[in-house]
């Protein structure tokens, strides 16, 4: 049976996902990231209409302006003779001066994870928002 009834869901988080896995983010998330920003990241943001049944809302997607220098390129594991990463490690004085940094490699703009230091997962977790999960990174040193 198909239905275009959407009461009842909670569709209006604050960290969503689309097909495209663009972080689309609320203008809360949006607000408590530029408040913790260090100013070393360089983004940007672009907005986004979302529709949920009758409904539009204005959500945001973080793009970076320049690619993160932040693999450690000696333990990073690539396809032999070329750029394609197998395997990323990530160096802690390269990310050191960075509130949030993406995935380098062929999607650095927009990507589908954002990794945050400790200060913006603390400030992010406070904030109470819907829909973010918090993961370690297990290839940093």
């Amino acid at each position: 049976m198909k239905s275009d009834d959407l009461t009842g869901l909670d569709l209006w988080r604050d960290y969503l996902l689309n097909g495209l896995r663009w972080p689309l983010m609320s203008p809360k998330m949006r607000n408590v990231i530029e408040h913790n920003l260090t100013g070393s990241e360089k983004i940007d943001w672009i907005a986004a209409n979302v529709y949920g049944g009758d409904e539009k809302r204005t959500y945001y997607v973080l793009r970076f302006k320049e690619e993160n220098d932040v693999l450690d390129r000696v333990k990073t594991m690539f396809v032999e003779g070329s750029d394609i990463m197998i395997l990323s490690h990530y160096s802690i004085a390269k990310v050191k001066g960075l509130a949030l940094f993406g995935v380098p490699g062929m999607f650095w703009e927009i990507t589908a994870s954002i990794y945050v230091n400790e200060n913006m997962k603390n400030a992010l977790h406070a904030a109470k928002l819907t829909g973010v999960k918090f993961e370690k990174i297990a290839n940093i040193s």
